[in-house]
């Protein structure tokens, strides 16, 4: 609630909401129509857009940061320590580069990363720490 993307009037942009769910829908390899009832939907569809939510969430915490720092994030796959893992257990078995370059390249080959850069005003980032520290 209160993260849906507003039109003139302060009333919600369908359009973009729709836009936006279809993209985390297809980032997340699910064919669902983005202007369909959840109430109508299977309960794994349902679950499909409750991982689709947290991946909204998630974008979000990262433009903030990007915003709030004033620094470009770079955010890899949110399955970070299962591919992790994954590795050091492909290197053992020689199916993974030896080194820790060799495998981040790898992992940079093959996880796709997301880029945000900071957008609006740094200032009222910078008054709002102000008005923390007092």
């Amino acid at each position: 609630m209160g993260r849906q993307p507003l039109r003139a009037g302060r009333r919600i942009d369908g359009k973009t909401m729709r836009a936006e769910a279809a993209s985390l829908f297809a980032e997340l390899g699910v064919r669902m129509d983005p202007a369909r009832i959840c109430r109508g939907l299977s309960i794994a569809d349902q679950q499909v857009v409750e991982i689709a939510k947290a991946l909204s969430l998630n974008r979000l915490l990262c433009q903030l940061t990007a915003d709030a720092c004033g620094l470009p994030v770079v955010a890899g796959p949110a399955e970070a320590t299962a591919i992790g893992n994954i590795l050091v257990q492909a290197r053992v078995l020689g199916a993974a580069p030896d080194d820790l370059d060799g495998m981040r390249a790898l992992v940079r080959a093959t996880q796709p990363l997301s880029h945000f850069e900071p957008t609006g005003d740094a200032g009222s980032w910078a008054a709002a720490a102000e008005r923390l520290a007092h």
